[in-house]
């Protein structure tokens, strides 16, 4: 079906303000140039200290429309400060670009500044003191959670910006959009507080608008056009349903055929964008790309490069600093350099290392003792699910305190207290030097003078050998070619070549002197078209550049593969789009890539054959782009999002409570004293809390940085490649790269929740009663429904229950602590269990032969930990499971991880398993449960 999109373009308009406009001409360098008509609106109403809503598509200059005025008025002092959010860092990245050449053009360049996760408080505050911040909203809502504890100075900087700018800003949904709301309000209150001037302005730039974005902005609304021409759209329905890569690569070949120059290939997986690179593309040896690109993306052997070094007769100290580069590039572990290296490791990081893991596995006993009233036997009966560390420092404590039933907080204090001594009181000096073998001995031998000659020494050193990095000490340099610690390629841009340096390169290069392979670089198949990889499965510095090199004019023709990383956040155009049908506006995004500059372009989409019979019956052979949009918007996939929720609003409650009046004053203002009952009961039995702007589900992170949902990746990854990490965003990582997995087939057929170590592990079970939620004792309630109760069968539940309550006996006073959860226990909405605890998970081959429990290379249980789930009881099958979801609305929330392989390995326990990808979303899916049986 072809379909011809027609473009209106954008009116010009010359009602523009001088200064705007004199701004506006310096930065295109024309003269003559006059704005599209929604920047001219755009540059009056900011001048007039009115906030404005910019809706309008890709290609229609929404950046510079709103950051001109903005730049003029804090060029006239009209405002001290402006801050530019964007919803990922590409984005930030590609629109720094307009920032910094406004910032040159008006002297501005050294008032530019960024904000980034993980800053130290001083780099944080000189880079708040600029007048102009870039950031993401992600990145400074972690140091609200992070600051507002420690340093008002850090929030003070905060408050004293004037205006921001939320681009993207179709990109917040759902809860996700709730606590940017709450972000933002945050920030007015501490404005209005500290400065106490008027709330800081907020505009909005967006591809479309939706009705949840009023919340964030009341500002004038001003609709834009992209400046594209008409593109003809031609939908196909897939020839083979189940192998993408062959439709892709059969379009592609067309496409080349026809004589497209730039095409665009946009797969909705990375997978299968890698795989197209991987499987249909070769490295033609006969045609490489130029020296200059070889220089930018290539990389060589460490053994060609450091023979080029000494044709180059560079001297003895560069030649250092060039192996300290390709050390640092690839940081050795301890545990990867060869036995016979001569190593140097640091004293505090091996003391770091160990206290590291003394305060995360105390905190695991703190919370086992408050489970269990410090009860040594009921603890010791629940450490089976607990690391194999946790249980040794048990032990130990256990040892100290065999004259006592029980421990307490006390005792673990003394204990760790005791053992920090010792660590102070080490007789070692503060670097440990020599060869590998002997560097692990004096690891063991600290570890023994710490915690005596026992497992939990042996094991805590082989922690610090595993975990540590080493430094290469004393080594001949030219030997260390031959050390597979150094990384056998590098690529060429991290060694900061000089441009003498470069020349020489340049001519090695030219004269096949030495080989440069580009990684990302590839020809398809019997042709000299240069194909690109760009995906978000590749680390930032590995797509840098590359989406210049596809638009760069001495390449005649080139094929750009990608994700929806290209959706936002680069600037570029392709004559041709290849996609697949997606959600509408991740399409639509995608769509305006094409048709900027010519009016041959095209658009080519696999759609499934519903999809095509609807399009049929609303399209004619030519519509206008705003009627496409629509239709695209209502035909194409819809995500679905959860609106708003009760535990959400009480984790805001209690991060403002920690601002004092400021704090009290914001719960009132948002209305948040509903939830004050829910914040309480979380305070009172100590809930933590993941705090997240957008995801708040942990990852498991691969070699290079890249970060996967672990429920996929562990269908491919061994536990002996498998390590617990540190972080808060992730449940540990894994010894692979991605490109391991491009054409890896499963190992496992189903990665699931563990119902019975997780039920054993969940501390808490929430309820709803006369519309306030309570919080009560999971294991209680577990221990008496399937221990107490279904061993006797047929009984209605309640009933018995009842029955117990009226006997003087400890399963009665249990029973009776459960509260009103006993009036519906045995209803529609006693099925509905709310529950917090850590997540444990099992896989499976296929007929669950081999199943077994996730772990690490120590065999350690690898666990999502303190996290709400929703347990739903009774459910049999995915056909329950989706007639029950669907009738409250709740079948497909993206902010939910619903566990489907589970239904296939109930263990006795009949039932369906749903995680937050969001915090806050199974409090949102149980309201409409709840809502719904009621």
């Amino acid at each position: 079906m072809e379909i011809k999109v027609v473009s209106t373009p954008p009116m010009i308009s010359s009602n523009v303000p001088e200064k705007e406009l004199r701004l506006f001409r310096n930065y295109l360098g024309d003269a003559e140039i006059f704005p599209f008509e929604h920047q001219a609106k755009t540059f009056c109403k900011i001048k007039e200290n009115k906030e404005v809503t910019l809706i309008a598509g890709t290609a229609a200059g929404k950046t510079l429309a709103i950051a001109v005025p903005l730049i003029i008025k804090i060029i006239e002092k009209k405002v001290n400060k402006a801050a530019f959010l964007y919803p990922t860092l590409a984005l930030l990245d590609d629109q720094k670009k307009v920032l910094d050449r406004l910032g040159s053009i008006t002297g501005l360049s050294g008032e530019i500044g960024y904000i980034f996760g993980g800053f130290s408080r001083s780099n944080l505050i000189r880079n708040l003191n600029k007048k102009i911040i870039l950031s993401t909203p992600d990145a400074i809502y972690w140091f609200f959670q992070k600051n507002i504890k420690y340093s008002s100075l850090l929030i003070y900087g905060l408050s004293q910006i004037d205006e921001f700018v939320l681009d993207e800003a179709h990109l917040f949904n759902g809860l996700t959009l709730r606590n940017l709301e709450h972000f933002f309000q945050r920030i007015y209150s501490l404005r209005e507080t500290f400065i106490q001037k008027r709330r800081a302005r907020l505009h909005v730039l967006t591809a479309t608008f939706e009705d949840p974005l009023m919340k964030l902005s009341k500002g004038e609304k001003i609709d834009g056009r992209s400046k594209c021409e008409t593109v003809k759209v031609i939908l196909s329905i897939k020839k083979d349903l189940w192998d993408s890569q062959e439709n892709f690569k059969t379009k592609i070949s067309e496409a080349l055929e026809k004589g497209f120059r730039r095409i665009l290939v946009v797969c909705n997986s990375a997978k299968t964008a890698h795989r197209i690179f991987e499987g249909f593309t070769s490295i033609d040896k006969t045609k490489p790309l130029p020296a200059e690109y070889l220089l930018q993306f290539g990389v060589v052997k460490r053994s060609d490069f450091l023979e080029s070094t000494k044709k180059m007769g560079i001297s003895q100290t560069r030649f250092k600093e060039i192996i300290s580069i390709f050390t640092r590039f690839n940081s050795p572990f301890l545990r990867d350099i060869p036995k016979d290296t001569n190593v140097k490791i640091s004293l505090d990081e091996v003391i770091e290392i160990i206290s590291r893991e003394i305060e995360i596995h105390i905190k695991k006993l703190l919370q086992l003792a408050r489970q269990t009233d410090g009860y040594k036997k009921n603890l010791e009966k629940k450490m089976s699910g607990y690391p194999k560390l946790t249980s040794l420092i048990y032990q130990s404590i256990n040892h100290l305190t065999s004259n006592k039933s029980q421990i307490d907080s006390i005792d673990l204090e003394e204990w760790s207290t005791q053992i920090l001594g010792k660590m102070e009181e080490l007789d070692s000096p503060s670097e440990l030097i020599g060869k590998k073998d002997l560097i692990q001995s004096k690891i063991e031998e600290l570890a023994t003078q710490i915690f005596g000659q026992n497992e939990l020494a042996t094991l805590l050193a082989k922690k610090v050998w595993f975990s540590i990095h080493a430094e290469i000490y004393n080594q001949n340099t030219y030997l260390l070619d031959k050390k597979f610690w150094i990384p056998p390629q590098i690529p060429l841009k991290v060694l900061n070549l000089t441009e003498e340096e470069k020349a020489f390169m340049r001519k090695e290069i030219e004269e096949k002197e030495i080989s440069v392979q580009v990684r990302y670089v590839k020809f398809w198949e019997n042709t000299d078209v240069p194909v690109i990889l760009y995906t978000g499965s590749m680390t930032k510095s590995a797509r840098e550049g590359l989406i210049n090199l596809f638009s760069a004019r001495d390449l005649p023709r080139a094929v750009l593969v990608s994700t929806s990383a290209v959706e936002v956040g680069v600037d570029f155009d392709a004559e041709l789009l290849i996609t697949e049908e997606c959600e509408g506006n991740s399409f639509l995004q995608r769509f305006g890539r094409v048709g900027r500059h010519g009016s041959e372009s095209e658009v080519w989409v696999f759609v499934n054959g519903d999809t095509l019979g609807r399009f049929k019956g609303r399209i004619l052979s030519e519509v206008s782009r705003e009627e496409f949009s629509k239709i695209i918007r209502d035909e194409f996939p819809k995500k679905l999002y959860a609106q708003k929720s009760v535990f959400l609003d009480s984790i805001h409650y209690l991060i403002n409570e920690q601002m004092g009046r400021i704090g009290k004053k914001l719960n009132k203002g948002l209305n948040l004293l509903t939830v004050n009952p829910l914040a309480k009961e979380l305070k009172a039995k100590r809930i933590e809390f993941s705090y997240g702007l957008r995801g708040t589900f942990p990852s498991i992170s691969l070699k290079e940085g890249i970060t996967k949902d672990p429920f996929s990746l562990l269908r491919y990854v061994c536990n002996d490649r498998l390590y617990a990490t540190n972080s808060a965003f992730e449940i540990g990582s894994a010894d692979m790269y991605f490109t391991e997995l491009i054409f890896k087939k499963a190992l496992w057929e189903d990665v699931y929740v563990d119902i019975k170590k997780t039920f054993e592990n969940t501390r808490f079970l929430f309820y709803k009663w006369e519309n306030i939620y309570r919080i009560i004792d999971f294991q209680i309630y577990w221990v008496i429904e399937t221990k107490l109760i279904k061993s006797e069968a047929g009984r209605n539940l309640r009933k018995r229950w009842q029955e117990l309550l009226k006997k003087p006996s400890l399963t009665a006073q249990m029973i009776a602590s459960l509260g009103h959860f006993n009036e519906i226990v045995d209803t529609q909405l006693g099925k509905f269990l709310l529950l917090h605890g850590d997540i444990y998970i099992r896989r499976a081959a296929k007929d669950d032969i081999g199943s077994s429990l996730v772990e690490d290379y120590f065999q350690n249980p690898l666990v999502i930990p303190g996290q709400v789930f929703l347990f739903i009881k009774g459910i049999d099958g995915p056909k329950a499971a989706i007639t029950l979801l669907e009738g409250a609305g709740v079948a497909n929330l993206e902010e939910v991880y619903y566990d489907w392989d589970g239904l296939r390995h109930q263990e006795g326990i009949l039932g369906m398993f749903l995680l937050e990808k969001v915090s806050g979303a199974c409090f949102y899916v149980y309201e409409r449960l709840y809502k719904n049986a009621s």
